[in-house]
């Protein structure tokens, strides 16, 4: 018996659904976007990344991370004066 995966509750990214998979990337929405932090284009990645700041209130329940993936949201949320120069040497 094959059971259909429920939907999270909250806007979520749906990249990859398809017939074995009809919900896709659990990810939330990036805000302002329709998909997760993993799933946006590398520009529009970069442009979230860079715009936040140290101790910013971020929400990507769901969200598949990879370890570089995981290292550029926290350099770029750590504090310290050059937060935004580190995250130009994330490279996905």
């Amino acid at each position: 018996m094959t059971t259909t995966p429920s939907p999270p509750s909250w806007p979520h990214c749906a990249h990859g659904a398809g017939p074995t998979d009809p919900v896709g990337c659990r990810g939330i929405h990036v805000p302002g976007h329709t998909a997760c932090l993993a799933h946006l284009t590398d520009t529009d990645r970069d442009t979230y990344l860079v715009g936040l700041t140290p101790g910013a209130a971020i929400d990507h329940r769901g969200t598949p991370f990879t370890e570089s993936l995981l290292n550029a949201l926290r350099l770029d949320t750590a504090p310290g004066d050059n937060y935004q120069a580190r995250h130009r040497q994330y490279r996905r």
